[in-house]
């Protein structure tokens, strides 16, 4: 008999170790379950900063994009101004230097000219001549 109850004790100390391992392994769970949710719950707001950065940056980067589009608008609209203006400057070039070739043509004029005497030796005589048309009532 005294092998009968070596094999119960045994069984109750496999059960009863069974029993605490299953017990210490749940209030492990447990802590660690209860560490997890207060480290998720500390980073929460870590999460959401982030969250909002990263919305912020989708917002700038969209500012950005316009802006870099107007940008390249204005660009090509300034090379179209630049080289309207440049054009001009060669057309005012040109006026001056045709405005400077004509003052140097008025300043070789003489101031004043002697203009020949006309003489006349016979009377200028104008005649008119009146045209009429008629028209008569007769059949004819």
């Amino acid at each position: 008999m005294t092998d009968r109850r070596g094999i119960v004790r045994l069984a109750t100390l496999v059960g009863g170790s069974a029993g605490l391992y299953s017990i210490a392994l749940a209030t492990v769970v447990s802590l660690q379950s209860q560490a997890d949710a207060a480290t998720i719950s500390g980073r929460q707001p870590v999460a959401d900063a982030i969250g909002a950065v990263e919305a912020s940056n989708d917002r700038l980067e969209s500012l950005l994009g316009g802006a870099s589009d107007s940008y390249g608008h204005v660009a090509a609209d300034y090379e179209a101004v630049a080289s309207a203006m440049t054009s001009l400057d060669d057309s005012v070039n040109a006026l001056g230097a045709a405005v400077e070739e004509v003052s140097g043509r008025a300043a070789r004029l003489p101031g004043n000219i002697a203009l020949p005497r006309l003489t006349r030796s016979a009377p200028i005589q104008v005649t008119t001549r009146v045209v009429v048309h008629a028209t008569t009532g007769a059949s004819g």
